[in-house]
């Protein structure tokens, strides 16, 4: 479990396998589609950005739709004057990690590959 401090208030997030197979039904691939583009330069579309964070958001804070979820995300980007590349290396490596999906040695690839690239087209 991790804590996600938008500056206003505090989230508790967990991706449970509920929750990863969850994402993958309804957005049609695979929890790791959003990371294995980052090898290819890409980053995640803020779709694949809100819907982690919806479905990390289930299991501490029930019935969190993708509206308030949306809302949730601005707040975090206006309050803590943050942009989406932030989230990735800042909040979805460590989704990725407190589920396993990721070990440590990946997340300094993932993070480095993302900060060298970041604002590369």
């Amino acid at each position: 479990m991790i804590i996600f401090d938008t500056g206003i208030r505090e989230f508790k997030l967990e991706m449970t396998i509920k929750a990863i197979m969850d994402y993958e039904k309804i957005y049609g691939k695979s929890i790791y589609d959003c990371l294995a583009g980052l090898e290819e330069n890409k980053l995640p579309s803020i779709s694949d950005i809100v819907g982690i964070l919806r479905f990390a958001l289930q299991k501490y804070n029930h019935g969190i739709d993708e509206k308030r979820t949306i809302e949730i995300f601005e707040e975090w980007l206006e309050t803590k004057k943050k942009m989406p590349i932030d989230f990735v290396t800042e909040v979805l490596i460590d989704i990725y990690k407190d589920a396993g999906l990721i070990s440590i040695d990946n997340e300094e690839e993932i993070t480095e590959e993302t900060d060298n690239n970041m604002f590369r087209n």
